[in-house]
């Protein structure tokens, strides 16, 4: 059987920075054979993404689409219904990639038109490394993700959004990406690990593949204490959100006990916060922000554009100089 063409797919919006610093690093890698385009997607307003595609005609097999709605999951499915026979590769607009990993990706599907979704290892460009005791309360997008250095299988839907790739097809016949998800929308995360939770459910196997490696870009924004904060009380939220649809009782219940434990977590900082440590001061407050959205989404539920936290700034434009960590590149 003929190895499926590739197709690169990156959805972008206002950050025409970064995507250039992404496309550079895509012109430097090993172009398998049956690589067949690169889609950019720039969803949004038309903010520069299509004069930085024009600069690497001639040295990609460069497409690119606009759409006016700021959605990256719509931006996501057009591109999908361009290519409905290729293995398409998930990129973001801020990943580095490693010069191999289109070969490690295409490798991966030799000789396959289907039952098959990729994983790839996400490493980190920090603009400023957080301090070690935040490492824990940041999402894996701030700080990586790696299964080691051998292929594994992948039972569950863990793969980043920034670096995974599946059959068209298959991703179709899934119901693509759910558009009330993702950046650009009140709940701007999540919408890769319902997808990869529907491919594993129709049989489609996983499989982690650590030669297919990309650096996340994390600006400073994003490692901050106030942002940890402001995300545990969205997901918090959201978490809320999801329980109400649990009996009345049980979920007054639930309520309840949140708020004994909210006061506990002020008590205890109002307390002893003079008295602890840094780390620890924050661990308590971390907890309180959870405790705090998932109160809220208990009572109010619904996804209350009015009232539900302000989600996390994950989609803000980079404007400080973008700045690898040294030594990242092997």
């Amino acid at each position: 059987m003929a190895s499926p063409a590739l197709t690169i797919l990156i959805p972008t919006c206002r950050r025409s920075q970064l995507l250039r610093r992404t496309l550079e690093s895509l012109a430097s890698c090993v172009l398998p054979a049956h690589l067949r385009q690169v889609i950019v997607v720039e969803n949004g307003p038309a903010l520069g993404a299509q004069d930085t595609v024009r600069r690497f005609r001639g040295r990609l097999p460069i497409v690119y689409r606009h759409i006016r709605d700021a959605s990256k999951s719509i931006a996501l499915n057009q591109g999908l219904n361009m290519c409905r026979g290729d293995f398409v590769v998930f990129l973001d607009d801020d990943v580095r990639v490693h010069a191999a990993t289109l070969s490690a990706y295409a490798n991966a599907v030799a000789g396959r038109n289907h039952g098959i979704f990729i994983g790839g290892r996400c490493l980190v460009d920090y603009e400023a490394v957080p301090p070690p005791w935040l490492m824990p309360y940041l999402p894996l997008s701030a700080k990586g993700w790696s299964l080691g250095e051998s292929i594994l299988p992948l039972s569950a839907p863990h793969a980043l959004g920034f670096n995974w790739g599946a059959f068209a097809s298959e991703v179709l016949l899934a119901g693509g990406f759910d558009t009330a998800h993702g950046p650009g929308r009140s709940i701007p995360i999540g919408e890769e690990t319902r997808l990869q939770a529907e491919l594993l459910a129709m049989g489609v196997a996983g499989w982690y593949v650590p030669a297919a490696t990309v650096w996340h870009y994390v600006p400073r924004h994003r490692c901050s204490t106030a942002w940890a904060l402001q995300r545990a009380e969205f997901m918090g939220y959201c978490a809320g959100e999801t329980r109400r649809a649990s009996l009345a009782m049980v979920r007054l219940a639930r309520l309840a006990g949140c708020r004994l434990r909210i006061a506990g977590f002020s008590t205890a900082l109002r307390l002893l916060g003079t008295r602890l440590a840094a780390p620890r001061r924050f661990h308590f407050a971390h907890q309180r922000a959870w405790r705090t959205g998932f109160a809220r989404g208990l009572r109010e539920g619904a996804h209350s554009a009015t009232k539900q936290p302000r989600s996390p700034d994950i989609t803000k434009p980079a404007r400080a100089r973008v700045v690898p960590v040294a030594g990242a590149r092997p």
